[in-house]
């Protein structure tokens, strides 16, 4: 298992949640104050007919609670790992489910644990 060379960032896996979720993690983001957190993320090689692909493990971080939480509240219908993928003729990230297992990235929680 190889660690990425190139991997979305925050702000691009969450995008790539929103639109995977039809929207649904939109109301949540803003009414909960959460955002998305990307872990460490290594190469999907078996999905590279997909352009760049990636496995990596999220979580949602509460701003203002200033910690981690593993589901919104409420209904839990996010994995916490996604395989990203960034095709050659785009510069959008999109995810789809998980499709080779990758390490708990405890580096990530803690990071964001430590942060309450």
């Amino acid at each position: 298992m190889n660690p990425a060379k190139h991997s979305p960032t925050d702000e691009d896996a969450q995008l790539a949640l929103i639109h995977l979720t039809k929207g649904r993690l939109t109301d949540l983001i803003i009414q909960q104050k959460l955002s998305v957190k990307i872990g460490k993320c290594y190469e999907n090689l078996a999905m590279k007919d997909k352009g760049t692909c990636v496995s990596c493990m999220i979580l949602l971080y509460n701003r203002a609670q200033k910690k981690w939480q593993e589901a919104p509240d409420g209904e839990n219908f996010l994995r916490n790992a996604y395989d990203f993928y960034l095709s050659p003729d785009s510069d959008l990230w999109e995810a789809g489910p998980l499709s080779m297992r990758i390490p708990y990235d405890y580096a990530l929680v803690n990071k964001y644990k430590a942060a309450n």
